[in-house]
């Protein structure tokens, strides 16, 4: 009964965030369309560049299919933070193009604890991307950013053992490195009399393939993409 509670309970999350997939690529094409048929620019005037800071939510369903026979399981949901800077490129259609780069870590626990280890494993992935921002609106107002970066994505699977100091790494299980990217929406909303702080709500869909698993001694199966991240946090223009 258990098992099939946890079954139901998946299967909503993935539905939901399919969801969240559909509506972010929704509104790139919203976003497009008004931007191909719009007239005179508006950019966002003095600014020249942004930064933003986050903290957020993923789900990979690819990590949490793999096989790991009676050791336990990958959670499905995991943490992320990021960190991005793009400096004004050029005005086109009412809108605003940034160039710049985002560096992330996003990080999925488990309770597996694989033959010869002492602690648990913990699956994370570090990225940097090269990236753009298009964004539309005025200044000090709503803002609709789309975003794309394509870069490099660095998974790892590894033991942590948990001690009086924190948490040690032990073994590591997987490393790998391979080409990547995501795509996404987020919305800028004033704070008030802050004049150049927003705060920053959005969602992405990344990708990227990192071959075959051997996490106990075995084939796991493959671990890929997407990954479906939503974030809050902060952003300021300068």
């Amino acid at each position: 009964m258990m098992k099939g509670d946890n079954s139901e309970e998946r299967l909503v999350k993935r539905e939901t965030l399919l969801s969240l997939k559909q509506m972010i690529l929704r509104a790139w094409v919203i976003v497009l369309c008004g931007a191909a048929f719009s007239g005179q620019a508006e950019p966002l005037g003095e600014h020249l560049w942004t930064g933003n800071i986050s903290i957020g939510y993923q789900q990979w369903t690819a990590l949490a299919d793999l096989d790991t026979e009676k050791f336990g399981t990958f959670e499905e949901g995991g943490f992320n933070l990021s960190a991005s800077g793009h400096g004004r490129w050029k005005y086109w259609n009412r809108s605003t193009i940034l160039l710049g780069a985002d560096l992330g870590l996003m990080i999925n626990d488990s309770n597996i604890r694989a033959p010869g280890d002492s602690g648990t494993l913990s699956a994370d992935i570090l990225f940097i991307t090269p990236s753009i921002r298009w964004t539309f609106g005025k200044p000090r107002s709503l803002r609709i950013n789309l975003e794309s970066g394509l870069g490099l994505y660095w998974a790892s699977i590894r033991e942590f053992i948990s001690t009086d100091y924190g948490a040690l790494e032990g073994t590591r299980h997987f490393d790998e490195i391979a080409p990547g990217g995501y795509v996404g929406t987020s919305f800028d909303i004033p704070l008030g009399k802050m004049r150049r702080w927003h705060m920053n709500f959005g969602g992405r869909v990344h990708y990227a393939d990192f071959g075959t698993v051997n996490v106990i001694g075995r084939n796991s199966g493959e671990l890929d993409g997407p990954i479906i991240s939503v974030q809050l946090g902060f952003s300021y223009y300068r």
